[in-house]
């Protein structure tokens, strides 16, 4: 079993569709829906950092979300309804992991912590940013554009973002 992570999928969002340079919803929607299956096994888990949707959870029958592939944890994002819950195995507001060997405690929140709250963990792993990233090396930004709209090996993200760091 793997652990991945992606967030701000903002499925059925029409608007989101010309920002992230794709034609239609549906060339949006697929793209993400066939890259998430053929990275992501039954067995794996799926940590979706928020705004799944625009408000349209009833979209995700439409993708038939609740068959794509891996068990699904949703930290709630700010565009998040109480009705996408169903979608989901477990719901969060915040979680914890530890990652790399458990060398590293991570937060992953929808949306960026304030600084003074990290104290207690390595880095915060967020969404909500899109294009943008927060210029210190406690951050993880992996919404679906820096992710290439595909969940990403967890260990793997904070792996490359330390070795980054690293090198600045």
């Amino acid at each position: 079993m793997e652990r991945f992570v992606i967030s701000d999928l903002h499925l059925g969002h029409n608007g989101i569709v010309g920002y992230r340079n794709m034609q239609t919803l549906a060339e949006h929607d697929e793209k993400i829906m066939e890259r998430w299956n053929n990275q992501v096994t039954q067995k794996d888990l799926v940590f979706v950092l928020g705004d799944v949707t625009l408000h349209k959870a009833s979209h995700l029958d439409f993708l038939d979300f609740k068959n794509w592939n891996g068990r699904k944890i949703l930290v709630m994002g700010n565009h998040d309804d109480s009705n996408v819950v169903q979608y989901f195995d477990k719901i969060y507001g915040v979680n914890e992991v530890k990652v790399c060997a458990k060398k590293y405690h991570v937060v992953m929140t929808h949306i960026p912590m304030i600084e003074s709250e990290l104290y207690r963990w390595d880095f915060n792993m967020h969404g909500h940013l899109h294009e943008n990233k927060i210029d210190n090396k406690r951050y993880i930004n992996v919404c679906a554009e820096h992710m290439n709209y595909t969940p990403q090996p967890i260990d793997v993200v904070v792996e490359t973002h330390v070795q980054t760091w690293e090198n600045y």
